[in-house]
């Protein structure tokens, strides 16, 4: 099912030209060939909407850009030897049941999702930059954002 900015931004109660932004600043890797022409609807998939959703909600609600790019840079990365898109941690939480992105202290981000046979599964904190160490085990963030991935993903029916 292809879904068109205007749907998305109803749904999600967000401007259109904030979730245009995404695109038009590369705010999600990957998205800058989604266009097909000036003056014509995007459509996107229902993954690629579910990105855009996250990186426009994150936006709307104060983080930074650069921020947000790292995050899902990060979070789209797929795994050595993977193929599926769903096999990178935003597929994981689209597909789960329950699912949660933190991003701590600006510098960290991990997801944590359920399954659809109840298995929990958490990704683990990863650093937004490369070059910083990941945190050890008993991390506890100073400044914590939580975007409930899978409220999003029924606020805009996917």
């Amino acid at each position: 099912m292809a879904v068109e900015i205007s749907d998305l931004a109803r749904l999600l109660t967000i401007p259109a030209r904030q979730l245009r932004y995404v695109f038009d600043h590369q705010v999600l890797p990957g998205s800058e060939g989604v266009s097909r022409g000036r003056g014509l609807p995007r459509e996107l998939t229902e993954f690629e909407a579910f990105g855009v959703a996250c990186a426009a909600v994150l936006l709307h609600a104060g983080a930074r850009r650069e921020l947000v790019r790292r995050c899902l840079s990060v979070l789209i990365e797929m795994p050595p030897g993977s193929t599926s898109a769903m096999a990178c941690p935003l597929g994981k939480a689209f597909e789960a049941i329950a699912a949660t992105l933190n991003i701590a202290d600006g510098a960290y981000v991990r997801i944590g999702w359920t399954d659809r046979r109840g298995k929990a599964s958490v990704s683990g904190w990863q650093a937004l930059v490369a070059g910083v160490a990941t945190p050890a085990t008993d991390y506890e963030p100073v400044v914590q954002m939580t975007l409930d991935l899978a409220r999003l993903k029924e606020q805009i029916k996917i």
